[in-house]
């Protein structure tokens, strides 16, 4: 049995460096920054990376690094990118043996536009990943304590089939819910009484709410009254918030030393918080205490596990690849960068 499965995207991502690319500042709109470069020209390109990335690779690599026995589950395609995936994620000693390989479709890739500030654009092809079947899943192929889920495409037949196999089987479970899922909250409702800890990022909150991005509170009151178990909510350079349905977290984010790359910054931080909620979790079953759920952990578990996450996303960013500088447990807890990050906590306004 594994200590957690991470099911969700695979890609080969191909990363351009330039700084040639330009953002493009807007007050109007959603969206308030553009990566732009000229139509009809061509840009030099300084620097070229090819990596792995997707959330169930990203995540697998971070479990796998923090000691936790790691499998992943992905749709790949019959092709040399997905030998490549397959590489890395043994390399990080994660299973690879679950992935699915479809016949007809090939392997996702990315190709990422990287700006000298760290931020990017990411041109997407989701290939296999698009195609997921509630077949791909059956209790042989998911025997674990933990899953963790990201983006199934909108796949809510297959999202079933995982909740199903959790909730009969005592499964803790962990999502970081992609667009597709949270443009449907009719459909993505129903499975967060099942769900123990819910990731997103601020605009993915606003998004699945219909709240302002403006108004974290807002979003936080509606999220829990859905969902019994931690919710995350990430704001890049922000920090992140953090809910246990008593107690709200605040916490800021570790000194950046340098940003080199954003690429994977928010699996970073969701799959270093799960590991530290898993960790503290199998403290406590080891010490005789048995938390019936989540969110029975004390402060400090939740605090450790904030830690983690943003510990982290940050060792991510200093270099390129959604993969780079994800952290051990020996690295995080000796390390003295590690330390020291202010968590302020407070009670929950709505439920008093």
């Amino acid at each position: 049995m594994f200590d957690i499965i991470a099911i969700g995207t695979a890609t080969k991502d191909i990363i351009f460096k330039s700084a040639h690319f330009k953002i493009l500042h807007s007050k109007r709109g959603p969206v308030k920054d553009y990566e732009i470069v000229p139509v009809g020209s061509t840009v030099d390109v300084g620097d070229v990376f090819f990596s792995t990335g997707g959330t169930a690779i990203n995540a697998a690599a971070t479990f796998a690094r923090q000691g936790f026995q790691t499998s992943a589950i992905t749709r790949v395609g019959n092709d040399s990118s997905a030998d490549d995936i397959r590489r890395d994620c043994t390399r990080e000693g994660a299973d690879s043996s679950r992935m699915i390989v479809d016949g007809h479709h090939a392997t996702a890739h990315s190709i990422i536009l990287l700006h000298n500030s760290g931020e990017r654009t990411v041109l997407a092809h989701k290939g296999a990943c698009r195609y997921w079947e509630p077949r791909d899943f059956h209790r042989k192929a998911l025997d674990a304590r933990w899953f963790y889920i990201g983006s199934l495409g909108g796949n809510f037949e297959a999202l079933g089939e995982i909740i199903t196999i959790a909730r009969k089987h005592n499964i803790r479970v962990a999502m970081n819910p992609g667009p597709e899922e949270l443009k449907l909250p009719h459909k993505l409702v129903p499975h967060l009484f099942s769900i123990d800890v819910l990731i997103m990022n601020r605009e993915e909150g606003a998004l699945f709410t219909g709240v302002s991005v403006e108004n974290e509170g807002e979003i936080f009151k509606r999220i829990d009254e859905l969902e019994p178990g931690i919710f995350v909510l990430t704001d890049r350079s922000k920090g992140a918030w953090v809910s246990d349905g008593a107690r709200r977290y605040k916490a800021g984010i570790y000194d950046e030393r340098s940003v080199v790359d954003r690429t994977g910054v928010g699996d970073a931080f969701g799959s270093g918080f799960v590991s530290g909620i898993m960790r503290r979790l199998n403290e406590k079953s080891r010490a005789g205490e048995n938390p019936v759920t989540v969110r029975d952990l004390e402060p400090s578990d939740i605090a450790y596990s904030i830690r983690l996450g943003s510990a982290n996303a940050t060792a991510c960013i200093e270099g390129v690849g959604a993969k780079h500088g994800l952290l051990t447990r020996h690295q995080f807890e000796r390390g003295l960068h590690w330390h020291g990050l202010e968590i302020r906590m407070g009670n929950v306004a709505h439920k008093n």
